[in-house]
């Protein structure tokens, strides 16, 4: 018994079971193409529903903050004005500075430079530039 593919293309004229092939050809194409769209959709699905957990979670880290900061709000306003006016300018107005010492050694004496000049190379070399505007004591580099 012949096979109802055969007995179709034996009963069609030429042309019309060249055209079916094609068809079913392009057919075949449309359905892997349509595949692959489906499962782009599903990935991409599948990255919203992820962002949309990290949005979610960001969120509450953020409500954390804000409650955080009218606490300290509520603290700020809690305390009394007990300081004068003039001692708090004072105190604005005022450098605050850290006692941390930075010994330095293997610096070369020998080379004619000024101090702070030293400290900003020694500071650029470090990957700190501009570090050196930061320090309010330095000690001669020069035995």
């Amino acid at each position: 018994m012949a096979s109802t593919g055969n007995l179709l293309q034996q009963e069609l004229p030429p042309q019309l079971a060249d055209f079916l092939q094609r068809l079913d050809a392009k057919l075949d194409k449309l359905s892997t193409h349509l595949m692959t769209i489906e499962s782009s959709i599903t990935r991409l699905e599948d990255r919203i529903t992820a962002q949309e957990l990290r949005s979610e979670d960001q969120a509450a880290e953020l409500a954390d903050i804000r409650a955080d900061i009218v606490m300290a709000k509520k603290s700020l306003s809690s305390i009394p004005a007990s300081t004068p006016l003039s001692s708090v300018s004072t105190l604005a107005n005022s450098y605050v500075s850290d006692p941390c010492e930075i010994l330095l050694t293997g610096v070369p004496t020998d080379i004619e430079m000024m101090d702070e000049e030293a400290l900003g190379k020694v500071f650029t070399v470090m990957g700190l530039k501009s570090y050196n505007k930061f320090l309010v004591n330095t000690s001669s580099m020069k035995a």
